[in-house]
């Protein structure tokens, strides 16, 4: 196990968790409502992930999936929005003193996502540009941790509801509107890069990964 990178500052210490210390795999989609989603052990392979980045850098770094921005080769890894993901790596915060408090911050994890601490949830969130900082004191007194992340594949995103007019003019103007947004966009109900649904210089690749800094903070 690499040990993370420890700088001081004062009475407060951060350690980055930014590295390719972290494994990631695939399993079956679930319901993002659903009451129990730990289903980590069922993981057939595990492969090694850059933390930050997202699922399609690593299995593009990997050899799994061609270049998605070169023609349209983008529609030979649509899969990897069918199913859903973890990554997982393993923290030392080392022994704390009487007093210290552990605090585990995510700084943007796109989209759908639970957190789990030594198989706990700790919490579930839906975004994709918000902080999530979540106490992990009472998880590392041992000075290690087990930190997991599910993410769900990106076709589990919000859909738009639309009603009864909306839909009729949908149908209508679907002929007349030749673009991949259509008339009532998903894109429209989701706190996330608008381009990664399709621009004019994008094909539509929607994104799912720990896409910025993770770090620690002791204090």
């Amino acid at each position: 196990m690499q040990r993370a990178k420890l700088i001081s500052l004062g009475l407060r210490q951060t350690i980055s968790l930014n590295s390719k210390s972290w494994q990631f795999g695939q399993v079956p989609r679930r319901s993002f409502t659903d009451a129990e989603i730990y289903d980590l052990p069922h993981v057939a392979e595990w492969l090694p992930a850059t933390v930050a980045g997202n699922v399609r850098t690593d299995l593009l770094a990997l050899g799994r999936i061609p270049d998605p921005f070169w023609a349209e080769a983008y529609k030979e890894s649509l899969w990897v929005e069918e199913v859903d993901w973890w990554y997982r790596r393993t923290i030392e915060t080392g022994p704390l003193s009487p007093g210290q408090r552990v605090f585990l911050i995510f700084e943007g994890i796109d989209y759908l996502s639970a957190i789990f601490v030594n198989g706990r949830e700790m919490t579930r969130h839906q975004g994709m540009f918000s902080r999530q900082i979540i106490e992990i004191t009472n998880a590392s007194t041992e000075g290690t941790a087990e930190v997991a992340v599910r993410l769900w594949g990106s076709s589990a995103l919000p859909h738009r509801h639309l009603n009864l007019w909306q839909r009729l003019w949908q149908k209508i103007a679907a002929s007349l509107y030749d673009t991949w947004a259509g008339v009532y966009p998903d894109r429209s109900v989701t706190l996330k890069c608008q381009m990664s649904f399709g621009w004019d210089f994008a094909p539509p690749i929607r994104t799912m990964g720990i896409w910025d800094e993770v770090h620690l903070v002791v204090r």
